[in-house]
């Protein structure tokens, strides 16, 4: 049970050790009514609040890291970010932002259909 009294309810924790994993292949969730929730290519170090046959997008960045090599002042070089939503519902994306200005991207306000992707470019420009 999730309560502690009659009528109210507490929500259920879990933890799992997942050794030197960098995501979750699938999690199979069989509630008591008989619904089981599957989610995919669960990020790790994240708390996950799952609500029985819910919907919900879910934001998996394909490259965890983007290398541009050398560039030089006064030139530009632009790598390509793919932004996935792995969820169940639609994942808007209402801004990116760098914290660095020498990077810029060039679409930051768009919807993610689930089990979709949407291609980002960064493109960084040393002053």
């Amino acid at each position: 049970t999730g309560s502690g009294r009659v009528g109210g309810q507490n929500s259920l924790n879990a933890e799992f050790g997942l050794g030197d994993a960098t995501v979750i292949d699938t999690l199979i969730i069989e509630w008591p009514s008989g619904i089981i929730d599957i989610y995919t290519e669960v990020a790790i170090n994240q708390f996950l609040t799952i609500v029985e046959g819910g919907e919900f997008p879910e934001i998996l960045i394909q490259e965890e890291e983007l290398f541009f090599d050398t560039v030089y002042v006064g030139n530009y070089v632009s790598r390509i970010l793919t932004i996935s939503n792995i969820g169940t519902d639609l994942l808007f994306i209402n801004d990116i932002i760098s914290g660095n200005p020498d990077f810029t991207i060039d679409t930051t306000n768009f919807v993610i259909e689930p089990s979709q992707d949407q291609e980002v470019n960064v493109t960084f420009s040393p002053d």
